[in-house]
């Protein structure tokens, strides 16, 4: 799907922000005043790993084998979303 493997990492740093702008997120935040938003990266040299973790919405558990097991699919609306599957990413 990418030219350049470290694409991988704009695409998961980029579901993490559209969790974070999901309306469940936002009503979220409504009910805890205090909510940070989060987006974290904690590369290990050690492991050759890289984990990234967000404090979105995440996926319903009920929807979690059929949306990773969609590679490629995505449900983003063009007209209203950044990225690969939405719009053109220009950030």
């Amino acid at each position: 799907m990418y030219n350049d493997p470290f694409c991988v990492y704009r695409e998961y740093i980029q579901n993490s922000a559209d969790a974070i702008d999901t309306d469940a997120f936002k009503r979220k935040k409504e009910v805890l005043k205090d909510y940070e938003i989060r987006i974290k990266l904690d590369p290990d040299p050690q492991s050759k790993s890289i984990t990234i973790e967000d404090n979105g919405c995440g996926i319903p558990v009920a929807l979690a084998e059929e949306m990773l097991l969609s590679l490629g699919d995505s449900a983003k609306i063009s007209d209203r979303e950044r990225g690969f599957r939405g719009i053109p990413n220009t950030l």
